[in-house]
């Protein structure tokens, strides 16, 4: 951390967290008394790096230490988190400083490397020009001990092994707070979290594999942060599957077997896809459904006519010799629905999984281009599949298909399908990872950019979801996820049992997910789910919250949510003494943009109490636009220098809030406002009006001229009797007032900054020029997403706002103005007269975010025959397809009118699909049970329709959804 004057330094604790991953101390450097000691053919008086062989001196930084023993990528001669953070900004790169062992890339050897020279000085060098400097030794560490205990499997029936870590360090006190992170040779790494010094934590790694564990704890009491590792070997449950050269990749085979039904074969799974098309542009909408009988499959296209017309057909393909058929369209992100699109056919045969691509063609002919298997040269059987996609830069099309194996395991296989040739390429696959039950299906959407998110049923039937990003190059990495995810407020699991799931996107890196379990319509949920993406172990990684289900809205039946109970703020207690009822407001941030007032949430003002009541330091919120946008204008600076009156100095005292600021002392206008902002302070306040206004009478007139042009007609900044007036803590307002400030104040990026930033440091000097140094903290409230803030507690007394004791922002906490952004949408809370402000400022968030975001259910029917297999898609925003087989195994391919606003969900016509010429087979599939479509995101975050089937009946529930509108 720097002690810069006037600079601003944010502890990184997640470069902590995640540089403990890497770490592997190591002991003083010993230089070999060989003449060539490394053996690289280099004496070692002359030799870059004494240690370790490398015979072409590279030395790319030119500072006299070849790169295989110099990691110090910023030359403080300390190999640290600052030159870990360098390491992986260029991860993948040819960066020649970070290419420690000069093979043209940065990559996992280079960050093996790393690791064996962390903590320690470059070199050494035997070069007389260069000896390199004296060794540093390491930083104090915490003592790590593990216990483990084997379960293959374990009573659930999944293997892994439980592991014990215990902790003691004589660097910390008692209360230490302590992340463990168990990394697994291959599988999930696994976060812990414990208390105390010393202590100990134990949890479960779901890792049938055994091989090398790595157990790295981080205990941090204040600002002091230690760390310690310990490595051991975990008891394989069963050997690791073998990937032969090749990727485990199957080239398409020379001839296709032949499956012509002689009788015809019953069909029982079936698949649908929208491919592009528009009724007003050149080529009308088209579709394509595959038809199957678990010994092979047709396709079939249509034309569809949005005006309600029957499907027409146009042409169908095969038979193909394959199980478990799925259609997935190869579209633009958005599913742009102008042109027709490729797609693609997924099937399994012979315990491959293929890939095939397609293409209608103008004259309404299917044509198929070279395809690709994975499965038999990987030495895995592959069970189950999904399929996703996205545009790579230059137009090709990169899928991902997670799998599950018949040997009880999941892998994340890459693709890359050629968009001038239509060739189906294998790219890469993952290795085996996760616990999945051993008959789950899976479903993968793309979200964003190299994010994909898969969902399956672990071996506990619970759902889980786990994080993927492919990169350009196919390379697949794990980014995280869990069993089933944390609850809104972060502070706890859950676990949502289920038997099918579908997963849809929503918004950028969101998603929803429709469930099913058992066969009422009670145990169906569809899910609002959060990504945050957090420090966890080794790196940053995404982390599933479950923020609202359909549940959850008391009116399943009627337009719009209702969510009870409403939030009840808490009335503020003076001494025991109630004072006056708290005032409360919620607003959406997006729809306030449409005017003052039009994003309300949720809202409690007292009636028959005065409208304007105290709101202490809030206050501070006015002062800072002020301060902001008077460096806009250029008047000044940030780095202006600002010598402290004794006037503000004396602001500070043992019942105000403060900096500690003393007459003469000298800071820049950077540290007052963080100052202000993080501590409240008060002398700060009254320095940095002085240095806008000039004095504190001008800075106050100032406030109320620009409370009144921002249309705060409740707003008064008052001075006081006390030194200080306003800028630090005078002045009445209303919930609304302290929203319409800070919802016009937080876009100037400024004060984003400064109202946002939890810790700063930075010196000056006192009044007799030796140096002064603040060290500032802001305290973190407990809900996720919370990013700006200012409090009030207490304030000037304020005539005529003297009478019964009030009213000020007293009691548990008192006034509050913050914002919280999740799922993309932000929301500003203001609460004065609060008796718990962080308490009413949760259970307002969890309200609004519920109320925003729970899925309010439109227009639900179902078709009334009994159905083996069905499958949605949709064209356009109104336009829904729907395939299914019905009980008499009659595949069927309908055209339904799905508007959203008016909860219209009614058939237009069916095609009853004339399908013959394909063998029969024992084999089935197994049938959907439950799937969803987006089909708008027009003043929405989203529109869906979802469908399910009955268990007990085969009946085929179909429903609208709307979720988190964005009109006004």
């Amino acid at each position: 951390m720097r002690n810069n004057r006037g600079v601003a330094v944010q502890q990184n604790q997640r470069l902590v967290i995640l540089t403990a991953l890497f770490m592997t101390l190591t002991g003083p450097v010993v230089q070999a008394l060989d003449t060539d000691g490394d053996g690289d053919g280099v004496d070692d008086v002359a030799d870059n790096c004494i240690e370790h062989a490398n015979a072409d001196q590279r030395d790319s930084n030119v500072d006299g230490f070849g790169n295989r023993c110099d990691a110090d990528f910023n030359g403080d001669d300390l190999v640290n988190f600052i030159d870990l953070g360098y390491l992986r900004s260029v991860f993948f790169s040819d960066d020649p400083d970070a290419d420690l062992n000069g093979d043209g890339v940065v990559n996992v050897v280079d960050l093996g490397i790393f690791r064996s020279l962390f903590f320690r000085p470059p070199g050494p060098a035997g070069s007389e020009s260069n000896p390199g400097p004296n060794v540093t030794e390491p930083p104090p560490s915490l003592d790590v001990q593990l216990r483990v205990i084997d379960g293959c499997p374990f009573s659930d029936g999944s293997f892994g092994h439980q592991v014990t870590v215990a902790w003691s360090t004589a660097a910390l006190g008692s209360t230490a707070n302590v992340n463990i992170q168990a990394i697994p040779n291959d599988g999930s790494p696994t976060l812990a979290i414990g208390s105390g010094n010393p202590g100990n934590a134990t949890f479960t790694l779901r890792d049938p594999y055994g091989g090398a564990l790595q157990v790295v704890a981080q205990a941090q009491s204040g600002d002091t942060a230690v760390v310690g590792s310990e490595t051991t070997e975990l008891t394989p449950c069963f050997d690791r599957p073998v990937i032969p050269p090749g990727l485990g990749f199957v080239p398409q085979p020379q001839n296709e077997p032949p499956v012509i039904g002689v009788p015809d074969g019953t069909p029982d799974e079936i698949d649908v896809i929208a491919l592009g098309g528009s009724n007003n542009g050149p080529v009308e909408p088209r579709a394509a459904v595959a038809v199957g009988t678990g010994a092979g499959f047709k396709l079939f296209a249509y034309e569809v006519d949005f005006n309600g017309t029957l499907p027409l057909p146009l042409v169908e393909a095969g038979p193909i010799a394959g199980i478990d058929v799925k259609l997935h369209t190869l579209s633009p992100q958005g599913n742009g629905s102008g042109a027709i699109h490729p797609f693609l056919s997924g099937y399994r045969r012979d315990g491959n999984l293929w890939l095939r691509s397609w293409q209608l063609v103008q004259d309404n002919n299917l044509q198929d281009f070279a395809y690709n298997g994975y499965g038999a040269q990987a030495q895995v059987d592959v069970a189950a599949y999904d399929l996703a996609h996205r545009v790579l830069p230059g137009g090709d099309y990169q899928v991902v298909t997670p799998v599950r194996t018949a040997r009880g395991a999941l892998r994340t296989i890459t693709w890359r399908v050629d968009r001038q040739t239509g060739v189906v390429s294998g790219v890469q696959d993952s290795g085996d990872w996760g616990s999945p039950s051993p008959t789950t299906e899976l479903s993968i959407a793309h979200l964003k950019d190299e994010l994909y998110v898969v969902t399956y049923r672990n071996r506990s039937d619970e759902l889980t979801t786990r994080y993927w990003r492919a990169l350009d190059n196919g390379q697949p990495i794990d980014n995280g996820g869990m069993s089933s995810g944390l609850g809104i407020r972060g502070n706890g699991t859950v676990d949502l049992a289920m038997s099918a799931v579908k997963v849809m996107p929503l918004g950028e890196d969101e998603f929803m997910t429709t469930t099913v379990d058992r066969s009422t319509f009670a145990d169906f949920r569809l899910s609002t789910w959060e990504s945050r993406f957090e420090p966890i172990g080794d790196s940053d990684r995404y982390v599933p919250y479950l923020i609202s289900d359909n549940s959850r809205d008391t009116t399943p039946n009627a337009s719009g949510i209702t969510i009870v109970p409403q939030p009840t703020p808490t009335n503020a207690t003076n001494n025991g003494t109630f004072l006056q009822n708290v005032r409360a407001l919620v607003t959406d941030a997006l729809l306030e943009n449409s005017g003052i007032g039009q994003g309300e949430v949720f809202t409690q003002i007292p009636v028959g109490e005065m409208t304007s009541v105290a709101i202490a330091s809030v206050s501070k919120t006015m002062t800072l636009l002020l301060a902001v946008e008077a460096i806009d204008r250029g008047d000044i600076s940030l780095s202006d220098e600002i010598e402290v009156s004794a006037l503000a100095a004396n602001l500070a005292g043992p019942n105000w809030s403060d900096m500690g600021l003393e007459a003469g002392e000298r800071q820049t206008l950077e540290t007052l406002l963080h100052g202000m902002m993080m501590v409240s302070a008060n002398d700060a306040s009254g320095a940095i009006a002085e240095h806008v206004s000039g004095d504190w009478l001008s800075f106050v007139d100032s406030m109320n001229a620009r409370a009144n042009l921002l249309g705060m007609s409740n707003t008064s900044y008052q001075p006081s009797s006390l030194p200080g007036g306003t800028a630090a803590g005078g002045g009445v307002s209303t919930p609304q007032d302290q929203v319409t400030l800070w919802h016009f104040a937080n876009q100037n990026p400024l004060f984003r900054e400064l109202a946002s930033v939890r810790v700063y440091s930075a010196c000056g000097e006192d009044a007799d020029g030796d140096e002064k140094c603040h060290i500032l903290n802001k305290s973190q409230p407990s809900f996720p997403g919370t990013e700006g803030w200012k409090g009030g507690n207490g304030g000037y007394w304020l005539s005529p706002y003297s009478e019964n004791g009030g009213p000020f922002c007293v009691g548990g906490g008192g006034c509050l103005i913050a914002e919280t952004t999740r799922l993309n949408r932000s929301m500003q809370v203001a609460l004065q007269q609060s008796g718990d402000r962080w308490g009413d400022h949760e259970e307002l968030l969890v309200y609004a975010y519920r109320d925003l975001f729970t899925p309010d259910r439109r227009g639900p029917t179902y078709i009334a025959s009994s159905v083996v297999d069905f499958a949605l898609d949709h064209i356009g925003s109104q336009v829904a397809l729907v395939a299914y087989v019905d009980d008499s195994n009659r595949p069927q391919f309908c055209t339904w009118s799905a508007f959203v606003d008016g909860g219209q969900l009614f058939e237009f016509g069916c095609d009853q699909i004339d399908f013959n010429g394909v063998a029969g087979s024992a084999l089935q599939a197994a049938p959907n049970r439950v799937d969803g479509e987006r089909l708008s995101t027009f003043l929405v975050e989203g529109d869906y329709m979802t469908a399910y089937t009955v268990v007990s009946t085969g009946q085929l529930n179909l429903n609208l959804w709307r979720v988190a509108p964005r009109e006004p």
